[in-house]
């Protein structure tokens, strides 16, 4: 994945809003779209469209920058689909997501893995 806009904006006052913009545009990606159904505590499937990006950390380096991240998203709390389903529709609850990003700063290349807690 490549986050080009961050990149450029590591050093910049709007870094999160940039951020916030570059991960929902990638959140239908496999990588991101992965880490966020494995952070589900209470939902079956994680849902993208409300994504928040929390920047909680930055650590810039000659050959890197680190950054440490809380999504917070939505995920539905599915029923069984049968008629007599005593669950609400589209029942959701909110879901966060703790990452680490790391972006190679001479290639833009990024790689989000779950930041332990």
């Amino acid at each position: 994945m490549k986050l080009p806009n961050t990149l450029a904006a590591l050093e910049h006052p709007d870094l999160p809003r940039i951020l916030q913009a570059e991960l929902q545009s990638a959140a239908h990606q496999p990588p991101l779209q992965d880490l966020l159904q494995a952070a589900l505590r209470h939902g079956s499937q994680a849902l993208d469209e409300s994504l928040q990006v929390l920047l909680q950390g930055l650590t810039l380096e000659p050959e890197r920058a680190e950054l440490r991240l809380n999504l917070l998203f939505q995920g539905v709390i599915a029923g069984c689909n049968c008629a007599d389903d005593p669950s609400p529709q589209q029942a959701t609850t909110a879901e966060q997501c703790p990452l680490r990003l790391r972006i190679d700063r001479r290639t833009g290349q990024a790689q989000l893995s779950p930041l332990e807690e």
